[in-house]
């Protein structure tokens, strides 16, 4: 699937149908990050002290106007003196006049900007410890303005205002952190969606059926049973043969469940149908009604029991079943044998329709065997299991014996999968009813 043109509507509908997944690791995102964020990561705590620059020449007359060339001057003077204050030796001074801290720790711990393009330095310390970095920030302040005005020989400098211990952590910033982790799960959880749609192989429903597969069939998936019995009332309405094989590419797809749930819809019309099942390596019908599987098709066709006392009769209104009696050893022959052929004319001098359960026609040929005499065959997928590689090779495997495909029908689909939800499987409780 990764190899085809990339749908909007499929990528929109995987992330519609995953969306309570998606909400959730969103909030476990937000979660995690919030916990990492109070609990894990270190706090930091920031305090700072602001020096005035001035490089006026007349700092003793509070009337003087400025001089706007003083501003400038005053300006650029800022960068130099953060490059001062950065020295070494500097902060090493600093750092003997608080004791116990290297010069390693202050460099990392200190930051110095001019405030807005102005006269105005800012001195920032950052430490884990409130009080160490109030600490930091006075002895700045008490070291700064006489190096400056030692190395600097011009100007004044002086300090605005005291540093004071913050009120709270600078970092880490946890309402940020967790809207951001929020965000980065929730991309991630839907990025993971659509990957995962990409990668999904397995069938669908209609939409996907045909534009997956490339056989020059023309494919009736349908959204119920009643439109699948008005379909087979259509094709069968002009054919003698009323018999109609239902198959699948794999097992566990709903095959035999569907079949019988479509005979009761045609029954609940007044049409007399029979099932007979021709699933004879692993019979399963007999225990939907609850009847024995001692008689049924295989004693049949091997003459052991007469066909009319094989059919269970009436096990739903107008539906009779032919279970799949005991396991013979060459199931294959028998549903190939003359017996067979003449079984179902036999029935279809009787029945309206006659509904023929076989194995998957992928893993054994017993239901390609019984289209040579069906006047066409129904194949179920299954959403979420059944893989189009799987459905083509059954559909390769009709169309070679020029077997007549009715149509496809996709079960297990669920209705909030509308986009491609075109069938469901449908159950009925029998009662019980033992002949």
């Amino acid at each position: 699937m990764m190899e085809d043109e990339i749908s909007l509507e499929g990528m929109f509908f995987a992330i519609r149908k995953q969306w309570k997944k998606i909400l959730l690791v969103t909030i476990m995102g937000a979660l995690v990050t919030f916990f990492v964020s109070s609990f894990l990561i270190p706090k930091k705590y920031t305090s700072s002290v602001e020096l005035y620059v001035n490089n006026g020449t007349n700092t003793s007359n509070t009337n003087a106007a400025i001089n706007p060339n003083d501003l400038t001057a005053s300006q650029k003077l800022v960068g130099t003196y953060i490059v001062i204050l950065k020295n070494r030796d500097v902060l090493n001074q600093v750092a003997a006049k608080i004791g116990n801290i290297s010069y390693e720790q202050l460099q990392s711990d200190i930051s110095m900007s001019a405030v807005d393009n102005t006269e105005v330095l800012k001195i920032s310390v950052t430490s884990e410890d409130a009080q160490l970095s109030v600490k930091i920030c006075k002895a700045m302040a008490d070291t700064a303005p006489d190096i400056l005005k030692r190395v600097v020989k011009a100007g004044s400098v002086e300090v605005i205002g005291s540093a004071s211990v913050p009120n709270g952590p600078s970092s880490p910033n946890v309402q940020r952190n967790t809207l951001i982790g929020a965000l980065t799960f929730l991309l991630v959880s839907i990025f993971v969606s659509i990957i995962a749609f990409l990668k999904d192989n397995t069938v669908k429903g209609e939409k996907d059926i045909q534009e997956k597969l490339t056989s020059k069939t023309a494919f009736s998936v349908v959204e119920a049973y009643k439109t699948i019995r008005t379909n087979l009332l259509f094709v069968t309405s002009t054919s003698q043969n009323k018999a109609v094989v239902f198959t699948s590419a794999e097992p566990s797809v709903g095959k035999s469940t569907t079949c019988i749930n479509l005979a009761i819809t045609m029954a609940q019309l007044g049409a007399h149908v029979v099932i007979i099942e021709a699933d004879m390596r692993k019979p399963s019908l007999h225990r939907y009604v609850r009847v024995s599987n001692a008689i049924g098709l295989s004693k049949c066709l091997c003459g052991l029991e007469r066909l009319e006392d094989s059919i269970y009769l009436d096990v739903f209104p107008n539906l009779d079943l032919i279970t799949g009696g005991p396991i013979p050893p060459n199931p294959s022959e028998l549903l190939n044998s003359e017996r067979m052929v003449r079984l179902l004319d036999t029935l279809s001098e009787t029945y309206d329709y006659i509904f023929v359960d076989t194995p998957p026609i992928n893993v054994v040929a017993d239901g390609l065997i019984c289209m040579n005499h069906a006047a066409g065959a129904i194949l179920i997928a299954r959403q979420k299991q059944t893989r189009y590689t799987e459905l083509q090779k059954a559909i390769d495997s009709i169309q070679n014996i020029h077997g007549n495909l009715l149509g496809v029908i996709v079960t297990n689909v669920n209705e909030k999968d509308k986009p491609y939800a075109y069938s469901q499987e449908y159950k009925y409780d029998y009662e019980s009813k033992e002949k």
